[in-house]
């Protein structure tokens, strides 16, 4: 017997009403558009690992900030990473903890800083300055481990010292 899909409409999306309870509408394959009682309207990639009854979900974004048009290809690459093996979820929590490294964070910083009208003259002492004082020992931690507690606890970042 074939299963056939009915994949949603952007107008169904568009007129997905609230209800009593939470619902989802689902997509195929996972992507479902999960309607709270709030009013909100959530994409979530919805999965489940083999030999497990375990449901996990992956929020895509939230509609209409982000339409069915540009969820679909959010959601396209997750049933891949599952075919071979790969949980979604671990691999976005350990983007997000890539991410938020101090040298990524600094790094993202300098290339906006370099065209903000500095001479690159100046741009090469502040990216030599970070190399040699800041990244040896910060480089590799997370931004939320100090800023927050170093900071507003009145604590001290360590200094490299030369």
């Amino acid at each position: 017997m074939t299963i056939i899909r009915c994949l949603l409409s952007a107008a169904a999306v568009q007129k997905s009403k609230l209800a009593d309870k939470d619902y989802d509408l689902p997509d195929g394959h996972g992507l479902t558009l999960s309607v709270r009682t709030s009013g909100k309207k959530i994409w979530r990639f919805r999965y489940q690992w083999p030999n497990s009854t375990a449901r996990t979900n992956i929020t895509l974004g939230y509609y209409p900030a982000l339409s069915l048009a540009a969820a679909r290809p959010l959601h396209d690459d997750y049933p891949g990473l599952l075919a071979q093996g790969i949980d979604p979820k671990k691999l976005e929590q350990e983007k997000k903890t890539t991410d938020s490294l101090f040298i990524n964070v600094a790094t993202k910083w300098f290339a906006i800083k370099k065209t903000s009208g500095i001479s690159e003259v100046h741009a090469d002492d502040i990216w030599r300055s970070l190399e040699k004082h800041v990244f040896p020992v910060i480089g590799q931690a997370p931004v939320s481990n100090f800023w927050g507690a170093a900071h507003f606890r009145g604590g001290s970042i360590p200094s490299g010292g030369d």
